[in-house]
């Protein structure tokens, strides 16, 4: 009889789901901070984070500090050796169409970099290099190391702006390392059916002094760019929280990806025929990522944050579809549940009244 009980449970625990641990810190790294300028500078390749800000970062550069034909020439040379060793170049990223990851973030997406984690990982460019002597050719990490001493005088300045950072981090480690943040991304995780368990680190990164700023997830990392003193008094905890969920997103399961997305598509045929240009990722992942990342973790945490009548995101589908599914997640969290095709069902379905609300 007792090994028929513990059959059934084993059988049981599955169902229940378990959650993987993730613990968050954050730093300042000068590694990390001189590849990330120097990356988004050399405007290597249209799609990465940094270049969203319309090319404001290189029209800053030039403002600031001048850009020659000689510069110019080493970001070509850049953007070769970038390539080279970047996976993810050249696959499908904007269709709406099926493919294993679904409408949510791509597991492959987690290591598809390889040289943006050894300066990541480090404290020093010396480090960082040291790294990359078991990753890249040789003659490309002798560019590398000519490519930033080329610009070192420069970037330097930058280094210095960015020493705020330092203080700001210590304070939001203070803060994250609070019980009540693990508890929160247990649960969510057990929402996702993911069971990895994840360390996350939050590195601040200068940016242009912009009335915005950017943050891009990848694997353990989060890079946060901001101004250093234009923003150093702002609440970042919700920003970091949001692409926390997209870490999260992309561990999910391929088959629990493909059928969730499968059935809120075939809930909401419109978004593939009429909503031309939302590429994958902001149909439904962003918007989860803003309602749970966001507005769930805000309303929890700092209810006097949450500011309904706001933009959530600078898109106005995410932020206003963000708002629309909100109650249904945060009752499917309440209630404990899981994330399945029957949620995937009503998420679409409220897409699709959404757009007829729209006509």
């Amino acid at each position: 009889m007792i090994k028929k009980i513990f059959l059934f449970l084993l059988l049981l625990f599955p169902l229940l789901g378990e959650a993987g641990s993730i613990s968050i810190s954050a730093k300042y790294s000068e590694a990390a901070n001189t590849f990330v300028i120097m990356d988004c500078l050399s405007g290597w390749w249209d799609k990465t984070f940094c270049q969203d800000d319309g090319g404001e970062f290189q029209k800053y550069w030039a403002k600031r500090f001048g850009l020659t034909s000689e510069d110019r020439d080493l970001f070509k040379q850049y953007d070769v050796v970038r390539q080279k060793y970047y996976k993810g170049l050249g696959l499908p990223k904007d269709d709406i169409g099926p493919f294993k990851d679904g409408l949510f973030s791509k597991r492959s997406g987690i290591t598809e970099d390889q040289i943006a984690p050894s300066f990541y990982s480090s404290d020093t460019l010396e480090q960082s290099y040291g790294k990359l002597e078991k990753v890249i050719k040789q003659e490309d990490l002798v560019f590398l190391k000519s490519f930033h001493k080329h610009f070192k005088v420069n970037y330097q300045i930058l280094l210095s702006e960015s020493e705020p950072f330092r203080n700001k981090t210590k304070e939001l480690n203070r803060k994250l390392q609070d019980k009540k943040y693990a508890d929160f991304f247990a649960k969510i995780s057990r929402y996702y059916s993911v069971a990895e368990n994840m360390k996350y680190e939050v590195l601040y990164t200068w940016f242009p002094p912009l009335d915005r700023d950017s943050a891009s997830p990848t694997n353990s990392f989060l890079v946060f760019q901001q101004h250093p003193i234009k923003h150093i008094d702002s609440d970042d905890e919700d920003i970091v929280f949001h692409e926390i969920i997209h870490t999260i997103s992309a561990r999910q399961p391929q088959k629990q990806k493909e059928e969730i997305s499968k059935t809120f598509l075939e809930a909401c045929p419109n978004i593939k025929e009429k909503f031309i240009g939302l590429y994958r990722g902001r149909v439904l992942e962003e918007p989860m990522a803003v309602t749970i990342g966001q507005i769930i973790f805000l309303k929890k945490f700092f209810p006097k944050r949450l500011k309904w009548d706001s933009k959530l995101y600078n898109n106005p589908w995410i932020s206003e579809f963000a708002k629309l599914i909100y109650p249904v997640i945060e009752s499917e969290l309440d209630q404990n549940n899981i994330f399945s095709v029957e949620t995937g069902k009503k998420l679409g379905f409220l897409c699709n009244e959404f757009f007829q609300a729209s006509n």
